[in-house]
């Protein structure tokens, strides 16, 4: 009899050690989830945050070196001989030709008169139907997204400057010709976490500025390329959200197999768009560190 008690009594014991291990185990588990939901919720909020002001900030740096470069070129438009109503353009080419020698970041310069009609050491064409023609016609500065010129056979970005007589009276347009991969080059030194970088977009998807440059040489522009790669619909999407968004903001894409977080603002010089992007691992890895530590606890 005392013995049947006994199993009983033990058979009981089990019974309750065995419901308060599963409850113990159960409130561990869901207390680590909590945590782990948490954590990662509070890391990727602040990341999200400090990649927002990253790609605000770099966009306002970036703005900033291209009116540096305004800044250098537009004193040449105060040169007497562009001034001189009684000078030929063609003269005045010849003398911003000289000039340009003296700058090496350039690969010339030239100049337009109001009609439409660029001269340079290269050539005399007609410019009338390019963008940057019609705006600086209108009187305001311009740069051009990295395009093939018909004049230089290569890749350039033009930065069109109206020139003014003291009575302000529009006399033509100072054209200064860079290499198409100057911004690339202008952009290079910022990066984000390990691997991450800064890229540029042109107003329709065009990327105009990147650390592969071959991508700028290309003006490849994922939008189109998802017609028809699908592998690439991810990051085409996040490219037309980014082009499209007027407000600073945070998406996620799938590129090549890896989650990429990316922020981007547009540019108040150009309606550029700014987009600077890492690996989502790269953030996560202190919150991936402790879900295996809770799990090794628990």
């Amino acid at each position: 009899m005392n013995g049947e008690k006994l199993r009983k009594r033990s058979s009981m014991r089990k019974k309750m050690a065995l419901v308060f291990g599963v409850l113990i185990s159960g409130a561990v588990l869901v207390s680590a989830l909590i945590a782990l939901y948490t954590a990662r919720k509070a890391v990727t909020e602040k990341v999200e945050a400090q990649l927002k002001e990253k790609a605000i900030d770099t966009a306002e740096i970036i703005d900033g070196r291209i009116r540096t470069v305004f800044a250098a070129i537009e004193g040449l438009t105060r040169l007497s001989v562009l001034q001189d109503t009684s000078l030929s353009y063609t003269q005045k080419a010849e003398v911003l030709k000289n000039e340009a020698v003296f700058r090496p970041d350039l690969i010339g310069l030239g100049v337009a008169d109001m009609q439409g009609h660029y001269y340079s050491d290269k050539d005399i064409i007609e410019v009338g139907d390019l963008e940057w023609f019609r705006i600086a016609s209108k009187g305001q500065q311009f740069v051009s997204e990295p395009f093939i010129s018909r004049i230089y056979n290569q890749l350039i970005i033009v930065l069109a400057i109206p020139i003014y007589n003291p009575n302000q009276q529009q006399l033509g347009i100072l054209v200064a010709i860079t290499h198409g991969t100057r911004l690339s080059q202008d952009i290079a030194d910022i990066t984000i976490g390990t691997t991450g970088y800064c890229f540029v977009l042109g107003r329709t998807g065009t990327t105009i500025a990147h650390k592969d440059t071959t991508l700028v040489s290309k003006m490849d522009n994922f939008q189109k390329n998802a017609e028809k790669d699908p592998s690439v619909k991810s990051v085409a999407e996040f490219s037309r959200k980014a082009v499209a968004s007027q407000t600073p903001s945070i998406d996620y894409y799938q590129y090549k197999g890896m989650e990429n977080i990316g922020s981007f603002a547009h540019m108040k010089t150009t309606d550029w768009t700014v987009v600077v992007k890492a690996p989502v691992n790269e953030f996560m890895g202190t919150v991936n560190s402790l879900r295996i530590t809770m799990a090794v606890t628990g």
